[in-house]
């Protein structure tokens, strides 16, 4: 049930009890905030896409989308590691099937109309120096967005959400892996703001 009241700002504010979320408009500018992360995103978009946990139904879906991403990564690094023979979607079907089914890890998901056109994938792992205090840490295994839906927040808000994620947990730290000549993979990370603390390095034989 909403409810709407006068800010000191003279905004109109929509509370939606039910959702958690709080509309704002002011002029003819409109946003949503979820009072739970307190991601701001733009009405239109809210209205259209929801955001949640996957079901197992959705995992062939949701395998399509890990495939573009793949596919995104070869072509943008020319990367040798993501020269692929085949992929088979049966793997990564069987894949996030485990994923959903350790309570460790989660896979959250867009959804516009039923079509799913984004995810992020997280679990918790161990800390990579063992001596360290921080013996576990939030990693992002996985995240895409489709092409016609970025640049509106929808990577931001399932960030979010895996963080929250992470923090239940009592994590501190959220890590991730990016190919270093991946230059809009990293670009879009550091807007969330993560940053690079250590470097992998290789040499071919």
């Amino acid at each position: 049930m909403a409810r709407y009241k006068q800010s000191s700002c003279k905004q109109r504010i929509m509370v939606n009890w039910k959702s958690g979320l709080m509309i704002y408009e002011k002029g003819t500018e409109s946003t949503v905030e979820c009072y739970q992360c307190h991601i701001v995103i733009p009405t239109e978009v809210f209205n259209m896409i929801k955001f949640r946990e996957i079901t197992e139904e959705e995992i062939p879906e949701v395998s399509e989308l890990y495939t573009k991403l793949l596919l995104y990564i070869q072509s943008e690094t020319k990367d040798e590691y993501f020269v692929f023979n085949n992929l088979s979607d049966i793997n990564l079907i069987n894949k996030l099937k485990d994923d959903m089914a350790d309570r460790s890890r989660r896979i959250f998901i867009a959804v516009e109309n039923k079509k799913i056109i984004g995810f992020i994938a997280g679990e918790i792992i161990g800390c990579f120096l063992p001596i360290s205090k921080i013996k576990k840490v939030g990693y992002i295994s996985g995240a895409y967005v489709a092409d016609e839906y970025r640049n509106k927040g929808i990577m931001k808000k399932l960030e979010k959400m895996i963080t929250i994620f992470f923090k239940e947990h009592d994590l501190e730290f959220a890590e991730l892996n990016v190919i270093s000549n991946n230059f809009i993979g990293k670009k879009s990370w550091d807007k969330l703001g993560y940053n690079t603390f250590r470097e992998q390095m290789r040499k071919k034989l």
